[in-house]
């Protein structure tokens, strides 16, 4: 599960924070992975990667293709 900090420091930045759930939606549905390595005051780096048979033109993709 991925989460927006309640931070100071993110306190003026916009959004919902649903962003990194949509991808992770996203990535699963393509058959990938989705992983973060995050530190404290630093940041945080996402990795994602995918399969070379995950293809478009795999039918189990019809709700992605929508964002391709």
């Amino acid at each position: 599960m991925f989460f927006r900090a309640k931070r100071e420091k993110t306190a003026s930045i916009a959004g919902t924070g649903i962003g990194l759930s949509i991808v992770k939606r996203l990535v699963e549905k393509m058959k990938g992975e989705i992983w973060v390595k995050s530190n404290l005051d630093q940041g945080s780096t996402f990795y994602v990667t995918f399969p070379i048979e995950a293809r478009m033109s795999d039918p189990s993709l019809e709700e992605v293709k929508q964002f391709a």
